[in-house]
């Protein structure tokens, strides 16, 4: 945690917070099941503990916020959203993505952290949007490029602009309370 200690001091937080998260941290013990035996306790010293409320933001804190890759929207840091252990990168360039997949490399040890690249996809959103992109790498593996993908049950597509289901859906709702305010004033008049 010294590293993150680091981290945390480097954006702003108070000294009280940084020391209670170490507090709590340093308390922090496990045990596995297997074969529907529990082990013995053992401390854990390393990693972002699975569950945790705080661990996807300290992950992207440590990992990307302060390293200034990814991209921000009204001044809001946007470049790693994060939600347990369902990660999405967002950066305005590949070159700038290679970067913080390499961030992503390094820090992995660091936090005990292991990135499936069988599970990793990339995808462009922009007017190049089908242009063939240079090879991304996480973890020695190459990263498939994809024409629409899953976040959160949310379905992103490829697209000059960003398009999700959600919105295909609204938008059909819209037409639909368009259409129904229309029967509703027919049978009015």
């Amino acid at each position: 945690m010294v590293c993150s200690r680091f981290w945390l001091m480097q954006c702003l937080f108070p000294k009280c917070f940084i020391d209670l998260l170490l507090d709590w941290f340093s308390k922090c013990i496990s045990c596995v099941r297997w074969n529907g035996k529990l082990s013995s306790p053992f401390a854990m010293y390393a990693g972002v503990r699975q569950g945790g409320l705080l661990s996807p933001e300290l992950f992207a804190i440590q990992l990307l916020k302060s390293s200034g890759f990814g991209c921000t929207y009204n001044d809001t840091y946007i470049g790693c959203l994060c939600y347990a252990d369902d990660i999405i990168l967002i950066s305005h360039s590949v070159t700038v993505m290679q970067n913080m997949l390499d961030l992503c490399d390094v820090f992995s040890a660091d936090l005990d952290v292991r990135f499936n690249t069988m599970k990793s996809v990339a995808m462009r959103i922009d007017p190049r949007y089908d242009a063939v992109c240079a090879d991304l790498t996480l973890s020695g593996g190459i990263i498939q490029y994809v024409q629409s993908l899953k976040y959160l049950g949310v379905c992103i597509k490829a697209n000059r602009t960003f398009v999700t289901s959600i919105m295909s859906k609204l938008n059909s709702i819209g037409r639909l309370t368009v259409f129904m305010q229309k029967v509703l004033q027919e049978i009015r008049n």
